[in-house]
């Protein structure tokens, strides 16, 4: 079976890497892309167009175009929280939900971050931000009231968000900064409870690493900034210094070396015998990700 990984630029453009293809090729978009993501059987994306926010799904070598939402005055795109079937699109003044229609953001509208992650629960998104040395925050928005809640004891930059492997009705996030010295753990989110899922001391001499109880403090730590899920419900974590993988009953191994990329027109991917595909391309520092971390993609 043939696969394809879709990348999306900065500027809005959408591209797609074939397995045996030289280089990504241009994808024909019905508006610059804003948001992109894996449905069911099909790719998503959020653009904005001269009528407004809309839900745009792959068919053949078109777009089925969703209805669209006007844009309000100052209204600026922060994500995307898709499901198997549904795009939920987060602004900083409200959430638009291809089911639940438009809802205003109450008690605290979160400010354009350096990057944003959304992840759609059943009855609420959550929203990590990424605002680089000034830190970063996890909301909770309820999807039928858009009442915003911040998750307290978490200050530092949220790079992404996942289902936790065998914790059903929790997620685990990857924390990561570099600025001067790294931080960053993987932090166990369950409903309103959240726990030191792992966490590794990062010595300044050497530039060596070792074993860190999860309950405690270190002047520095590894940064992580990503998770991708394989299909037996495992994850793993992108981190500064290699690959982890949390197994399904919470125990996290590693770090294993990142795989070699390969130079594929102007992007550098991982081997697509490999899980998770990673990309490295210029992005990464721009978005407070530090140096050369890779991006993980979706097939």
């Amino acid at each position: 079976m043939k696969h394809a990984v879709w990348l999306l630029r900065e500027n809005g453009q959408v591209f797609r890497l074939d397995d045996e293809a030289p280089a990504p090729v241009p994808v024909a978009v019905p508006a610059p892309a804003s948001g992109i993501c894996r449905l069911r059987g099909a790719v998503a994306l959020v653009g904005r167009t001269e009528a407004g926010w809309q839900v745009f799904r792959r068919r053949g070598a078109g777009w089925d175009a969703g209805p669209p939402t006007p844009v309000l005055s100052g209204e600026l795109y922060l994500g995307a929280g898709c499901t198997i079937d549904d795009v939920t699109l987060l602004t900083n003044h409200r959430i638009v939900d291809e089911r639940r229609g438009v809802v205003s953001l109450v008690g605290y509208k979160p400010a354009r971050s350096i990057r944003t992650v959304v992840y759609r629960e059943p009855d609420a998104l959550l929203v990590g931000t990424n605002a680089g040395e000034w830190g970063g925050k996890l909301l909770r928005i309820t999807l039928v009231s858009g009442r915003v809640e911040e998750v307290p004891d978490l200050e530092d930059p949220i790079h992404d968000i996942a289902p936790a492997p065998g914790r059903p009705g929790c997620v685990v996030l990857a924390v990561g900064l570099v600025h001067f010295l790294p931080s960053g753990n993987l932090t166990e989110l369950c409903g309103s409870r959240t726990r030191r899922l792992y966490a590794r001391a990062w010595e300044e001499q050497g530039f060596k690493v070792k074993p860190m109880a999860a309950d405690k403090d270190s002047y520095s730590s590894v940064a992580f900034y990503g998770l991708a899920r394989a299909g037996d419900g495992t994850l793993t974590a992108i981190a500064m210094d290699g690959l982890y993988d949390i197994a399904r009953d919470g125990r996290v191994s590693g770090p294993k070396p990142l795989p070699a990329f390969k130079l594929r027109g102007d992007v550098r991917i991982s081997d697509a015998a490999r899980t998770p595909e990673l990309v490295l391309t210029g992005i990464n520092g721009r978005a407070s990700l530090g140096g050369a971390m890779p991006i993980v993609v979706q097939r």
